[in-house]
């Protein structure tokens, strides 16, 4: 029995390594592969000049040129200032060479694909997600994700277009902060140690704000949590007024920052261009009418992207009975529904497994 015990010992020492170090290996190749499509689609797009808003956030914007004057930067967008900061930093070191610019373009979009995989990745972990059939292949799906989103077309301008930064690097802060808070659920769920928790919690809401301070679009994030704890891990923490008042606390943080600085002119983003009879305005309610037809373009796009555009020519249209909102507004109102459906159909049938 001695000797069985010290057999067993001794093979217990000669263990192979622990799985996750093929994890490792297997993420760096995975890494590398999405790294290196990046690079050859984008490869001709290194040297393509400022267009359109570059002129006035860059070439003629004093504040990007001084990376010590801080108080400039600000001044200029204070609900933008981390990109104009990252502008600052560009002509810091390559003054008005696009390479530059648009090598850091590349680098937000190949690190935003990567974060997309370890999105879907986390995802199938989720209490909702994984016990189902795609779950078993999840690896090779957050992959396939991650692919996609690098090479389709619909992102040529995001990446191109220099000042398109803005867009690119809120949606990295948008993802790496949803990473970090479903990464901090998912360990406390698993009864980990709950510093490690508090930890990745605490990282969630610094790249929140962090991201809230690249484009104002990203207030929204709390939301999405909220929204994301609800489909996916569905549990009581959401009713929970702490986090809620936490939630809401975020929620305000934009806002409150527009309105104190006057940041944003709003009668100038109502401005549509000059006619015969001077500057022709778009009242919220026609901006909404037509950014209700403008998104099925976009769905459009994601599922057939031909035809693309550097910049669209949209018509304004001014009542809900234009066929062309009406259509736009059903086939929205239709995939809510269908999301609806589908996700209580599903809830039903994990409450008859169990």
């Amino acid at each position: 029995m001695k000797k069985s015990k010290k057999k067993q010992k001794q093979t217990a020492q000669k263990a192979p390594a622990p799985p996750y170090f093929a994890g490792a290996g297997s993420a760096l190749l995975l890494t590398a592969v999405i790294s290196f499509i990046a690079i050859v689609i984008y490869s001709n797009t290194f040297r393509v000049p400022f267009q359109f808003d570059d002129q006035i956030s860059i070439l003629g914007n004093p504040a990007v040129k001084d990376l010590g004057n801080l108080k400039a930067i600000f001044q200029f967008s204070p609900t933008r200032v981390f990109t104009y900061l990252t502008f600052a930093c560009n002509f810091y070191f390559n003054k008005l060479n696009v390479f530059g610019y648009h090598l850091v373009n590349l680098i937000i979009h190949i690190c935003t694909s990567l974060l997309v995989m370890l999105f879907a990745h986390l995802t199938f972990a989720t209490p909702a997600v994984r016990d189902t059939p795609p779950a078993v292949h999840k690896k090779s799906i957050a992959f396939l994700a991650a692919l996609l989103f690098v090479v389709h077309p619909v992102q040529t301008q995001a990446v191109t277009y220099v000042v398109q930064r803005l867009a690119s690097l809120a949606t990295l802060f948008y993802l790496l902060t949803l990473c970090l808070y479903i990464k901090g659920r998912l360990l406390q769920q698993a009864g980990a140690a709950q510093k490690y928790s508090i930890c990745l919690f605490s990282a969630a809401a610094v790249t929140a704000i962090v991201g809230m301070f690249t484009k104002e679009t990203v207030f929204t994030l709390p939301f999405a949590i909220l929204l994301y704890e609800f489909c996916f891990f569905r549990s009581m923490f959401i009713y929970n007024w702490k986090f809620l008042v936490l939630v809401f606390t975020f929620c305000l943080l934009i806002p409150l920052i527009i309105f104190s600085t006057g940041s944003i002119d709003f009668d100038k983003l109502r401005a549509m261009q000059e006619g015969p009879e001077g500057i022709v305005y778009i009242s919220p309610l026609e901006y909404f009418l037509t950014q209700l037809r403008v998104l099925i373009t976009y769905l459009r796009l994601v599922i057939l992207p031909i035809n693309q555009n550097l910049d669209y020519d949209y018509p304004l249209y001014h009542s809900f009975f234009d066929p062309h909102v009406f259509l736009s507004f059903f086939f929205h109102a239709g995939a809510i529904v269908l999301a609806l459906y589908l996700f209580l159909t599903q809830s039903l049938h994990r409450k008859i497994q169990y």
